[in-house]
């Protein structure tokens, strides 16, 4: 987060940058600042990518950024001690919303499809520009 903060703000303005340190630390910033960004698009390709989009059960995306509601059965295996809490303190009931209409589901899942295949699209152009540079 320093490393790319750091020389994020060096590299918003150089010419004032440059009056605060010598021209080769801007060299340096912008190529810590590249290889930050890079780490941090594989990160979030590995790490987000696959353990939200790829989940089996929640294949393409996850409804509940659409819907905002979660079914029991989610709840219980994805937050068992805060569905437990619940249950003690008999609030389960009070949270019960409505199920979500199966227009609401069809475009949930036609916008989770589409980001999937933009973001797939996208990746797979930054890997044709990394191999072919």
């Amino acid at each position: 987060m320093f490393a790319i903060g750091g020389s994020g703000i060096l590299l918003w303005n150089p010419e004032i940058s440059s009056y605060i340190v010598p021209g080769w630390v801007l060299n340096v910033a912008t190529l810590v600042h590249s290889e930050e960004a890079l780490l941090a698009a594989l990160f979030i390709f590995t790490v987000h990518f696959f353990n939200t989009h790829f989940v089996p059960d929640k294949f393409p995306m996850d409804r509940l950024i659409f819907t905002g509601t979660y079914s029991l059965e989610d709840m219980k295996r994805e937050r068992p001690e805060e569905f437990v809490r619940l249950m003690a303190e008999g609030k389960i009931e009070d949270l019960k919303q409505p199920h979500p209409s199966i227009p609401l589901k069809l475009v949930s899942a036609a916008i989770g499809l589409a980001s999937q295949l933009l973001g797939l699209a996208l990746t797979s152009l930054f890997i044709w520009v990394i191999v072919t540079m």
